[in-house]
Formats: structure tokens, C-alpha cells, sequence
């Protein structure tokens, strides 16, 4: 008397007819929300916001669309002072504010998932972490992008020579698929020489940091 005992359907397939390259059920929700997470770990209630709409704009695939809606809107808050003092004010009626951030989604044509993320840093009162929402979503983006920042500091304008030459250089370091992105700025502080950022790396040349 030999009690066959049978597997399950859904085991049998998984194991039977399962090649090695193919994923499982678990492993494939595993690698899809891996898709869509931010390339760059960031922390800081800002960094939650911009994680959260960068998730969000993956899956829908509107992650452009959405650079574009938070840059449009620090843009209006950082002109329009009357906007930015109305939005900010605590003893504004909540829903007046909603409604003039609605009016603003619905002219400029904003993603629901900008919409969306603009009614719950409303409601959170976190308006004033905007522009630094934007700025780390924009991180978020480059770094999509493959673009790596450069910001190169002297003490005087640099000539067009000398910036072609650091440029030059700092491609040179670049690994493939990478984009430099790379702007300059002047501080008489730094005396002579030259501070460059380069993604995560820092080197100071400055004569200021020698003497010191």
C-alpha cells in the first residue's frame, strides 16, 4: 500500500519547468521595485519627499515630467512673493491654499504624482522644504542620467584656456555612460589656485588652504 502524496501545481511548475535565468513570482516584484528606486541614497525629510515622487514617476514613467513640474514650481515660489508669503502663512485656510495650488497644477499641466506631492508637503506644512525637494530630485535625476557635477572654484574668472584644460581633465576621470556637467564660480577668498567638486570627490588647490 503505497500512499503517492502529489506536489502542488504552482511548486511543480516553479521548479519543473522553470529555466535558470527565469525569475520566480518574489524575485521578479524583488527586481521591479529595484527599478524604481532613486540612484542616489539620500536622507532628511526632503530626501523623503524627492525619494517618494522619484518612486512614483519611475512606475508611471513620467520621472522627466515631473523634474520638470517641481522646477516650475520653486521657480513661481522663489518669484512671486505674494504666492510664496500665502502658501507659508499658518493662519491661511488650508483649503484656500489647496485650491491655489490646484489652479497652479491644472495651468501648467502638472503630473498627478507633482499634484499629488504638492498636496501632502501642503497639508504637512513642508512647503519651505520645497526647493530643496527639487534640488535632490534633480540629484536623483542626474545621477539617472549619468551625469556627475563638477563645480570648479577659483579665484578670479578663469580664462577660456584654463577652463578647456580643467574640462579636458576632469572627462579624462570619467567612466563610461558618464556625462560631466560642469560649471565654475569665482571667490577672491580662496586667493589663488583652484577648489574643484568633483560627484562625491573634493580637491582643494587653493592657496588659502596651503597657508592654512
Amino acid at each position: 500500500n503505497t500512499t503517492t502524496t502529489q506536489v502542488p501545481t504552482l511548486v511543480q511548475r516553479g521548479f519543473a519547468t522553470e529555466s535558470a535565468t527565469e525569475l520566480n513570482p518574489f524575485e521578479q516584484l524583488e527586481k521591479d521595485g529595484k527599478a524604481h528606486e532613486p540612484p542616489v541614497q539620500m536622507f532628511g525629510t526632503a530626501a523623503k519627499f524627492a525619494s517618494a515622487a522619484y518612486r512614483q514617476a519611475s512606475q508611471k514613467k513620467e520621472l522627466d515630467q515631473v523634474e520638470k513640474d517641481l522646477s516650475t514650481i520653486s521657480g513661481l515660489l522663489n518669484g512671486e512673493e505674494e504666492l510664496r508669503n500665502f502658501v507659508n502663512d499658518p493662519t491661511a485656510p488650508e483649503a484656500d491654499k489647496k485650491e491655489a495650488i490646484a489652479m497652479i497644477s491644472k495651468e501648467y499641466k502638472f503630473s498627478e504624482v507633482t499634484s499629488g506631492l504638492l498636496e501632502v508637503i501642503l497639508e504637512g506644512g513642508k512647503v519651505s522644504q520645497l526647493d530643496k525637494i527639487n534640488e535632490i530630485y534633480g540629484k536623483h535625476m542626474s545621477a539617472k542620467r549619468g551625469d556627475v557635477v563638477a563645480v570648479v572654484t577659483s579665484a578670479d574668472k578663469l580664462s577660456k584656456k584654463d577652463e578647456d584644460a580643467v574640462r579636458k581633465a576632469l572627462t579624462a576621470r570619467l567612466e563610461k555612460g558618464q556625462n560631466l556637467v560642469m560649471s565654475t564660480q569665482v571667490d577672491p577668498k580662496i586667493i589663488g589656485g583652484h577648489v574643484v567638486e568633483f560627484g562625491d570627490e573634493l580637491a582643494d588647490l587653493s592657496v588659502s588652504s596651503t597657508l592654512e
